[in-house]
């Protein structure tokens, strides 16, 4: 049989292949068809194709947006804007490693694109966060440096502003 993601599941019994099988259809080929059905099920994301273009517009949103206030605040009282992109990307880290995350109480979020993607983000199978973190490391490094709003007109003014929010 193939090795499928499903394998860690507890195997079919022989009743639940029988009951499953089609007319025509071999023992082994019913295995296998189920043990397939269940491991796509089982790995099937909970975000649908239309969550999944908002969620990756959010990351891009975000971005935009904290550069827009970073702009318009001159650098600014930049540290709320940073702690809550910080604890995005810990939430995101501890969802890539599988530890027990907890999203922030309510009264500290106040921007609603940040809801917005806690939520789309507690939906998320495990095996689709390995790539999250990485996708605030840039927005976070700007918004942590000791002058943000000097650093970011440095990275507009070299042209890497772009590489560097992409990480």
């Amino acid at each position: 049989m193939n090795r499928l993601l499903g394998d860690s599941l507890p195997p079919l019994t022989d009743a639940q292949v029988e009951a499953g099988a089609r007319p025509g259809e071999s023992w082994d080929q019913a295995r296998d068809r189920l043990m397939h059905e269940r491991a796509a099920a089982t790995n099937q994301s909970a975000l649908s194709e239309l969550e999944w273009k908002r969620f990756v517009d959010l990351i891009d949103d975000i971005q935009r947006v904290s550069i827009e206030w970073l702009h318009q605040s001159k650098g600014r009282n930049t540290n709320y804007l940073l702690n809550q992109v910080r604890g995005l990307f810990e939430y995101c880290c501890a969802l890539a490693e599988g530890r027990a995350v907890e999203l922030p109480p309510l009264d500290q979020m106040q921007y609603g694109l940040f809801d917005e993607v806690y939520v789309l983000l507690s939906k998320l199978l495990r095996s689709e966060t390995e790539w999250l973190p990485e996708s605030f490391i840039g927005l976070l490094d700007v918004l942590s440096h000791p002058d943000p709003y000097d650093y970011l007109l440095s990275l507009e003014a070299d042209g890497c502003l772009r590489m560097v929010l992409k990480g």
